[in-house]
């Protein structure tokens, strides 16, 4: 799996936002104790701006029926499998953002609850496969800003 920086593009004001990503995307292989580690970053956790091995869905797929969270459940599971994890820090991909899309509404009972959801998934999916949860737990602790 390939990570690389992205930038967004919004409809609304018809600007670009750059975002600096060389803290951890610094062009050289990832190890999943890091991945894990710095998970709770945009840049880890979102499913764009990333290529794949198609080999890495087998048998994993979106939850679906969910405002908020999903890219963080599938993820970690896609991390975990992954037998190399490489961070390019060059803006690859780029990120419209639409008035009216999902991400862009606003809070809901139900995305509170995508969200406790989505936690519980990476809590569980790193759990069983032994990596760390202190860092997780506490995330998961934490009130969810929106």
């Amino acid at each position: 799996m390939v990570i690389s920086s992205h930038h967004r593009y919004s409809d609304d004001d018809k600007m670009y936002y750059f975002y600096d990503f060389k803290h951890i995307l610094n062009n050289e292989e990832i190890s999943i104790e890091r991945f894990v580690k710095n998970f709770t970053n945009v840049s880890y956790y979102v499913v764009l701006g990333k290529l794949y091995h198609k080999k890495l869905f087998d048998k994993i797929r979106f939850s679906g029926g969910r405002l908020f969270g999903e890219d963080k459940s599938l993820m970690v599971k896609v991390a975990l499998k992954a037998t190399k994890i490489w961070g390019l820090n060059e803006d690859l991909y780029t990120y419209r953002i639409t008035e009216g899309s999902i991400t862009e509404s606003t809070m809901s009972v139900k995305k509170i609850s995508d969200a406790v959801d989505a936690a519980e998934d990476v809590l569980t999916s790193l759990a069983i496969t032994g990596q760390p949860l202190n860092d997780h737990l506490a995330d998961y602790q934490r009130p969810v800003h929106f």
